[in-house]
């Protein structure tokens, strides 16, 4: 089973990353697109995504980078989250990268208050585990 397989939104799912053997879970849950933080992890499924017909994106956010971040951050949010879907994004624990991610759509496209979305991405485990100079970057 998925570490942190959860519903985010109408059409969009949150997870750590999946395994190929992961993605008929997916299909089942009718989730055609998936976005992957995490180079490697999305390395992993690519040929699987494209057997079973599931559009793949690989956008990754390199720990402790802060270029690739701006990089992740320029991206249309909505259209990468929304578009095609219904979508899952994931990361290598489906926590810090995910969690930031799911973090910035719940406040800039569903309203809601910094603090609840840091929250919610608390509870899925963000930042534990972290050196403290990633987090405040």
């Amino acid at each position: 089973m998925l570490n942190n397989l959860a519903f985010v939104a109408p059409g969009l799912y949150r997870s750590a990353a999946p395994l190929p053997t992961d993605l008929p879970l997916f299909k089942k849950l009718g989730i055609r697109k998936i976005v992957s933080l995490d180079k490697e992890a999305g390395q992993k499924i690519s040929r699987a995504t494209k057997l079973l017909n599931i559009k793949h994106i690989i956008v990754p956010i390199e720990i402790g980078s802060r270029k690739s971040l701006l990089k992740f951050l320029k991206h249309d949010l909505f259209s990468l989250l929304q578009d095609n879907g219904p979508v899952a994004i994931s990361c290598a624990a489906g926590k810090d990268r995910t969690g930031l991610a799911c973090a910035i759509f719940r406040c800039r496209y569903q309203s809601w208050p910094a603090s609840a979305a840091i929250k919610e991405a608390k509870s899925f485990g963000f930042g534990i585990g972290v050196d403290p100079t990633i987090i405040r970057l």
